[in-house]
């Protein structure tokens, strides 16, 4: 985060909606993958404090 210059909740924020992204594109393709997209994407979403 400090070589890039990103406030903390900004990449978290940035890695919640990639991952989300990421996901939908697997979903619609029936795509395991997408449990590693969602699972970084509740990882982020506990930093954040968004989920228990």
């Amino acid at each position: 985060m400090e070589a890039a210059r990103l406030d903390r909740r900004r990449l978290l924020l940035w890695i919640v909606a990639w991952t989300g992204l990421s996901a939908a594109w697997f979903l619609g393709d029936s795509d395991p993958l997408a449990e590693i997209d969602l699972a970084i994407a509740r990882l982020a979403a506990a930093e954040l404090d968004w989920i228990a």
